[in-house]
């Protein structure tokens, strides 16, 4: 049994290569436009009443290409009201972690259902909605932030569990909070390989709410240490 996994990880992996060089070709080639699973959460609302859906990142498939990253960007600049970009991947809602030995984790908000980012926030809730500082949008389930009420204390930032979460400084608001792109998200459309999809939430997947460093030490013993 343990050769028959030995055996399927080298399958995968020849194939994550593959699909890296595949990648690599396809983004020469797209030119100008292109200005195990590891599951990460985000919540997308259904207007049928249909559960949460979540923003997943297949391990096996990412070749560390960023053009999520790259799209996502484009279109969250926009919405926050910044300059257009060519794709700066510091305005992108979901980052690409690369490790050694090769390895490539998408991370993006998680959406945690009691997410301690808000928990943690110091600012006092908002009389008239309950808000605080920092909250989570009920029509999307999208986690936002009250740019006019953060005191840009940065604790949000620490209480990231997947450390999406970063505090802009300049602008002194947290940033990296997963929009959905109105429920259109262009890093699970634009994704060259298909490494990024939407499915039912679901907080018992593996590596769920965990951060990239903390993923990477379990697959990294899976797929080169032996299992």
């Amino acid at each position: 049994m343990k050769k028959d996994k030995q055996d399927q990880l080298c399958v995968d992996l020849s194939r994550r290569r593959l699909l890296k060089t595949a990648a690599v070709g396809g983004m020469l080639v797209l030119g100008s436009e292109a200005l195990g699973s590891f599951r990460l959460v985000g919540w997308a609302a259904d207007a049928a009443g249909a559960p949460p859906r979540a923003i997943l990142a297949d391990l096996m498939k990412c070749t560390g290409c960023r053009l999520c990253e790259m799209f996502c960007s484009q279109v969250n600049a926009a919405a926050d009201g910044l300059p257009a970009t060519l794709g700066n991947p510091y305005y992108a809602r979901i980052t690409v972690a690369n490790f050694n030995p090769d390895l490539d984790i998408p991370v993006v908000c998680a959406m945690c259902p009691k997410p301690p980012c808000l928990e943690g926030c110091p600012v006092e809730p908002d009389p008239a909605t309950g808000r605080r500082a920092i909250y989570r949008d009920q029509a999307t389930g999208t986690i936002k932030a009250d740019a006019s009420r953060c005191v840009a204390c940065g604790t949000c930032e620490t209480a990231c569990v997947t450390g999406t979460i970063r505090l802009d400084k300049e602008r002194k608001q947290p940033m990296g909070m997963c929009t959905l792109c109105g429920g259109d998200p262009q890093c699970v459309k634009r994704c060259p390989v298909g490494a990024l999809s939407l499915a039912p939430v679901d907080v018992s997947r593996e590596f769920y709410g965990q951060r990239p460093e903390a993923v990477f030490s379990v697959m990294a013993k899976r797929l080169y240490g032996g299992i």
